[in-house]
């Protein structure tokens, strides 16, 4: 008896194909910083989307990409994207400022720069 060949569904390839494109992100953006873009940590580097990941036109750019330790990524109230994005960005456009120059640049070609830090 023949074994059928099951097909795969286009939503199921679109999906491997993404993940396949998240892991590469993920280590070329590993590879470039290496260790926590903040304070240096090594310990289980995480790797942060700043502009997030739903936006699909920065997903997977690795200039959208910082590798953060988990205190910096989560847990510090001083400089965290997630508790305090603002201050984040701040830290980024100081420390980063052709990282944070390509996202502003990309976000304002793609007319999604926020109304609040539009250039006049």
């Amino acid at each position: 008896m023949k074994k059928r060949k099951r097909k795969i569904s286009k939503a199921k390839l679109a999906r491997r194909e993404r993940k396949g494109k998240d892991k590469a992100w993920r280590e070329a953006v590993l590879a470039r910083d290496k260790l926590c873009i903040i304070c240096g940590s090594g310990f289980m580097t995480n790797i942060h989307h700043i502009i997030p990941r739903e936006v699909k036109e920065f997903r997977h750019d690795v200039e959208n990409g910082a590798a953060l330790c988990p205190r910096h990524h989560r847990f510090s109230r001083e400089c965290s994207p997630h508790r305090n994005s603002f201050v984040f960005m701040l830290w980024l456009k100081d420390h980063r400022p052709e990282q944070f120059l390509h996202i502003e640049m990309k976000l304002e070609s793609l007319n999604m720069l926020p109304w609040l830090i539009k250039k006049t």
